[in-house]
């Protein structure tokens, strides 16, 4: 995992996936680190099948990324204990709260009732994926109401992290999954090369999101290597 200090961990001894770059804005990131970072210790765990759920919100990542030609996500695991920390951070603290000490790195929150049903991963992305309707690929650019499906797309973006805790005596989980490198830049011309207009209706089909969670909730056997490739 990487620690809240450059002494105490030295990512550039680490080969994974995609890092190298990462670990220079990671290093970058831990010069400015504090006790009241992005990158606290943790203090939770999650009663979830936690990898599951994290291998079913990549995949559904990648299943309306598809839908736009953006390349698949692939999980990078100095990324996700980002965020895992940051998740069980906030859940301390009871309210989300985005970090703003991120260097090129994307972040996305979301906040979900533990009730009688499995919390939904797919859900999850399905809605912040129709936050489309908000975004006007006539006039490309950063919106409000619109951020969490513009980074989710974001053709440039490589690499995802999820982390997921429980809120302390509610039930409730936390959810903050992080993107390297981030998106949703206003440099001129980023929006319109790295949003782009739905392509083609991808191996799912319809967007409708009763079809779209049909399709990817269908067991727990699914084969998700294909989130990987």
């Amino acid at each position: 995992m990487i620690s809240g200090t450059p002494d105490e961990t030295k990512l550039e001894e680490k080969e994974v996936v995609s890092s190298s770059l990462f670990v220079k804005y990671r290093m970058e990131a831990s010069e400015e680190i504090d006790n009241d970072s992005c990158f606290l210790p943790p203090a939770n765990s999650v009663s979830l099948d936690v990898e599951d759920f994290r291998r079913r919100m990549i995949l559904a990542h990648n299943g309306y990324r598809d839908l736009h030609g953006s390349p698949k996500l692939k999980p990078l695991q100095e990324l996700e204990d980002d965020a895992q920390i940051w998740a069980e951070t906030i859940a301390a603290k009871g309210y989300l709260q985005y970090c703003e000490k991120l260097h090129n790195i994307g972040e996305s929150l979301s906040s979900i009732e533990l009730l009688s049903s499995e919390p939904s991963a797919e859900r999850i992305v399905h809605n912040w994926y129709m936050e489309i309707k908000n975004y006007s690929f006539a006039e490309p650019r950063w919106r409000r109401g619109a951020f969490h499906f513009s980074q989710l797309i974001w053709r440039n973006t490589t690499n995802i992290g999820i982390g997921i805790a429980p809120v302390p005596g509610e039930p409730r989980l936390f959810i903050v999954v992080r993107y390297f490198p981030a998106g949703n830049s206003n440099f001129p011309g980023e929006f319109e090369k790295n949003v782009r207009p739905r392509i083609s209706k991808g191996s799912h089909g319809s967007l409708d999101e009763s079809s779209f969670l049909r399709t990817y909730s269908r067991s727990k056997s699914f084969i998700f290597e294909d989130a990987y490739i």
